[in-house]
């Protein structure tokens, strides 16, 4: 079964815990897989964990916050182009902030990492997409997303940017066969959120959010969903 048969995907941020279980669960389900991100090192490492697991897995390297990076990582891809029908970008940067307080290089970096890298992404893919008649594009979101988080003003505030341009992007391209679909988690089991000592029971595992974007992708072909939203669960009630 060649790589046509068997889909394409391309991870971005695929050297992160989140990316990294993203991947695996595409590429055990029989995606070949191509990891994206700025450190070589760990996408290394990512990569040899992949094919440890029998994974057809390899990387580029590439800064989603920098379009020429990303379009010159796609170009280097071209020749996949004809068998990509999958584009997962997980790559994205949280920290806590207020308001009135957070300083404009707070906004512009968090900005940067959650909302312009992926317009990066998508130009650099979906045109490779549009061109095939088919494909899924999919981001992932946060809850934060959907309303005022006090301590998170910008990084809610970029995920609801995101959530409007992943909207926006979906009504250009739909007509072209391609499905954008935004996964977005509530608190997710990462190390950061680990360490801020919040109940790992409340935290969603990163298995489930992969398991949603293998979900979204693995839909008939002219079925779309939109958004799949992840909520924690609840903490356990006191009698």
């Amino acid at each position: 079964m060649d790589a046509r048969e068997r889909g394409y995907a391309v991870v971005v941020g695929g050297s992160g815990d989140l990316g990294r279980a993203i991947a695996l669960r595409l590429g055990t389900d029989g995606r070949r897989i191509t990891l994206l991100a700025r450190d070589e090192e760990r996408l290394r490492a990512a990569v040899e964990g992949l094919r440890a697991a029998g994974v057809d897995a390899s990387h580029q390297v590439a800064d989603a916050t920098d379009r020429a990076s990303v379009l010159a990582a796609f170009e280097t891809a071209a020749k996949d182009a004809p068998a990509l029908d999958l584009v997962v970008h997980a790559a994205g940067l949280m920290a806590t902030d207020f308001a009135m307080r957070a300083a404009p290089e707070r906004w512009a970096k968090m900005l940067d990492a959650n909302l312009v890298s992926v317009a990066n992404v998508a130009a650099a893919v979906v045109p490779h997409l549009r061109r095939a008649g088919r494909g899924t594009f999919v981001a992932i979101g946060s809850t934060a997303g959907h309303g005022g988080h006090p301590g998170l003003a910008s990084y809610a505030a970029s995920k609801a940017a995101l959530r409007s341009y992943l909207a926006t992007l979906q009504a250009e391209v739909l007509r072209h066969g391609v499905r954008v679909t935004l996964v977005s988690p509530d608190a997710v089991r990462s190390a950061a959120h680990q360490r801020s000592g919040r109940d790992p029971k409340t935290l969603i595992p990163e298995s489930e959010v992969a398991a949603a974007v293998a979900f979204a992708a693995g839909l008939a072909e002219g079925v779309r969903i939109a958004e799949i939203v992840l909520e924690s669960p609840p903490p356990a009630a006191k009698e």
